[in-house]
């Protein structure tokens, strides 16, 4: 049986898919309607046209079909039913039902909505489209699909012109590169840049970042994350925390402005011969400063900067700023007037320090200009306030399986070393030489030996006594209690996520 009837009338926009400059003039275009079937009716005292039957219509650029169609026409109002598939150049909406308001020039689409322009294809529970404004809103269980990128979230909003998508909800995007999870996203893909806020979570092959804002720009090479963020680096086993970070994708160069604390976790794998198996402990280091930058490449480096500490297990260090070449396994500290080193209980101090590692571990501690060392006398429990001290140019800490095994004084050494015998106080030997070295024995200072110039003085135990703090050498410094770091100043000032970590 053929077409039975052909429709023309106006004000009818399917303007689900009209462009803002098309519009004015589409609504003065009559729109051609054809369906197998037509009769009038009225509803509420106005008239409604009804078409049933392979309906077709097209108006301008703008065509499509259903399966049946209401008109009212006091109201401008169309109502499509069943199978609706209305196209428009690179626009398509296909949906179960569609309501077009001709005086708003607003379309209404629900019941499993599918929409595509150009590359972007749209699928959710219902949707709205301004034809004023050309945005485009989706609503529930809205999924959005763009060159390899699938984006899930509650609502999104969809502006035409610009291809701007903003994405409100239990926003989820899944790309090649990665995952990005957050209450609200805001990509603009015509000029490659893209916002995120709430919950951020950013997952990619080298990085997991959380923070409250995301902002990244293709073009510049940039991503600035700000509001409680941390970043977890998997090629470098780092995690970084900070107000904002700002790293160049490219170069994978970060930088921390402001509040930085820095987490360097290095694995130790030994065997277990009872178990039978392999056993991997953590060891963390610990930095924290005023600001912080960390460096890839061939010199991989990170960098502190202003009020500088550190930790890691029994090593501890203060100073004005901080350069550490991991892979060398060289960490440079200056800038302040004194710089600050513990290792268990011996600190040094100096212009400038510099630590030498092997196996990520500390082997060498060097200190420059005016350095001084202590280390307290702890053989016994019938002492008090016994200090062994050290005084020199420069000097060299040597550490080996966790334990310190002498320290070298070299130009214009001095000396105050308290003695044991047997396990009980012998005195003290004050000396003086061009260089000298101190040899330890479970940490404690064993013996002494003056290697140039010798000078030195031998004091009775008797005449020490509970008198050991009276001896000092005249530049005395120690500052284990006022200055030392402790555990809780590495602690985040928010709470951090879990990162589960593998030790491979």
């Amino acid at each position: 049986m053929g077409r039975l009837f052909y429709f023309t009338f106006y004000g009818f926009g399917f303007a689900l898919l009209l462009s803002v400059s098309s519009y004015a003039q589409q609504k003065k275009d009559p729109v051609h309607v054809t369906a197998d079937s037509l009769s009038n009716s009225a509803k509420n005292g106005e008239p409604v046209t009804k078409l049933i039957g392979r309906v077709n219509f097209f108006q301008g650029s703008i065509f499509g079909s259903a399966d049946r169609a209401e008109q009212h026409p006091m109201k401008n109002f169309v109502e499509l039913f069943g199978n609706v598939n209305i196209r428009q150049d690179t626009l398509s909406l296909v949906a179960p039902h569609v309501t077009y308001d001709g005086n708003s020039g607003i379309s209404h689409a629900d019941g499993h909505i599918q929409f595509s322009d150009r590359n972007d294809h749209i699928t959710s529970d219902s949707g709205t489209y301004d034809l004023n404004s050309n945005i485009a809103r989706f609503f529930s269980n809205v999924r959005a699909v763009q060159s390899g990128t699938t984006l899930t979230s509650d609502t999104l909003i969809y502006i035409r012109s610009t291809q701007t998508m903003t994405a409100i909800g239990n926003v989820f995007v899944v790309s090649d590169s990665g995952t990005i999870r957050c209450d609200t996203l805001v990509d603009a893909r015509s000029i490659g840049e893209r916002t995120a806020t709430g919950n951020v979570n950013l997952k990619n092959d080298s990085l997991i970042v959380f923070c409250n804002y995301l902002y990244e720009s293709k073009p510049q090479k940039l991503l600035l994350t700000t509001g409680n963020v941390q970043a977890y680096s998997i090629p470098n086993r780092t995690m970084q925390f900070g107000d904002t970070i700002i790293r160049n994708t490219a170069t994978g160069h970060s930088f921390v402005p402001s509040r930085p604390l820095l987490e360097i976790i290095d694995t130790t794998t030994t065997f277990d011969s009872i178990k039978n198996e392999n056993v991997t402990t953590f060891d963390t280091l610990f930095i924290k400063s005023r600001s912080m930058e960390a460096i890839p490449g061939d010199s991989s480096r990170f960098i502190a900067i202003d009020s500088v500490i550190l930790m890691r297990s029994n090593f501890e260090g203060k100073c004005g700023k901080l350069i550490y070449y991991k892979e060398q396994g060289v960490m440079s500290m200056f800038r302040d007037k004194r710089q600050h080193v513990w290792y268990d209980s011996t600190e040094i101090n100096g212009d400038s320090v510099v630590m030498y590692e092997k196996n990520n571990k500390p082997q060498n501690i060097v200190a420059f200009g005016h350095a001084f060392a202590t280390t307290p006398y702890t053989d016994s429990a019938g002492t008090k306030n016994r200090m062994s001290q050290l005084s020199s140019q420069s000097m060299i800490l040597t550490i080996a399986h966790d334990t310190v095994r002498s320290l070298l004084a070299v130009d214009n050494a001095l000396s105050i070393y308290f003695m044991s015998s047997e396990g009980k106080p012998n005195g003290l030997n004050r000396s003086s030489g061009d260089s000298l070295r101190i040899d330890f024995a479970h940490n404690n200072p064993e013996r002494i030996v003056v290697l140039s110039g010798v000078e030195g003085e031998y004091w009775p135990d008797k005449y020490i006594g509970q008198r050991g703090a009276a001896f000092r050498l005249g530049n005395y410094e120690r500052y284990y209690e006022t200055l030392h770091p402790r555990r809780e100043d590495f602690f985040p000032a928010w709470e951090p996520k879990n990162i589960i970590l593998s030790a491979q």
